[in-house]
């Protein structure tokens, strides 16, 4: 009987374990890459590899209130101070957006905004009898960049006259105590002057 000794069984041992090894290592190296275009059982694509499509639309915008209902409350800071004694009818004037404009929890206009007021009215007082008056509304308000038409609410306002010594105030909302009026019958609004209108009609909001 050939006896082995202790030396050449550590090397077989040895060679033993470094075969195992390469086989080990060479299974691993040649299993197939995972294909994300891989087919169902029904023969369908699996959803893996799939980009996102440019022309899709964003969670975050099909969820955005498509206008700005009626009634919603638009309130601006005037840029400049406006008069019954210097504004003329049809003149327009220049603000921006006091406070965002939010509809079902979404700003959908930001403060700051510039907005564009028209003069719908304006009478110089007569210094006489007939005090000086004015009727401000909304004209445009910019969406993504551009002007946009708005229909709002109006505020009016007059002079005193000589049997009420008290400030007729117009219907927007918060105008108590923001015009002023002089000794010449004469009304206006002062330079940052907040006021607040309401849409009269929705506004759709640009794609």
């Amino acid at each position: 009987m050939v006896s082995i000794s202790g030396m050449e069984w550590s090397l077989r041992l040895t060679w033993i374990i470094a075969l195992l090894l390469f086989l080990c290592f060479g299974a691993s190296c040649s299993r197939p890459d995972f294909d994300a275009s891989v087919q169902s059982p029904h023969g369908t694509s699996l959803p893996f590899n799939r980009q996102p499509s440019e022309n899709g639309v964003s969670p975050t915008a099909a969820l955005l209130p498509k206008e700005i209902p009626a009634g919603t409350p638009i309130t601006v800071r005037l840029q400049a101070g406006l008069s019954s004694s210097a504004s003329r009818s049809g003149d327009s004037f220049d603000a921006v957006l006091d406070e965002p404009v939010v509809v079902e929890g979404q700003t959908l206009v930001p403060q700051g905004t510039r907005v564009i007021g028209r003069i719908v009215a304006a009478k110089k007082s007569d210094q006489v009898q007939n005090p000086g008056y004015l009727r401000l509304t909304l004209a445009t308000l910019t969406l993504h960049g551009s002007p946009v038409a708005v229909q709002a609410s109006s505020i009016f306002v007059k002079g005193k006259s000589a049997t009420d010594r008290s400030l007729m105030k117009g219907n927007a909302t918060g105008l108590a105590g923001a015009a002023y009026s002089t000794a010449q019958k004469n009304v206006g609004f002062l330079a940052e002057q907040r006021l607040t209108f309401r849409l009269t009609q929705s506004l759709p909001l640009p794609s």
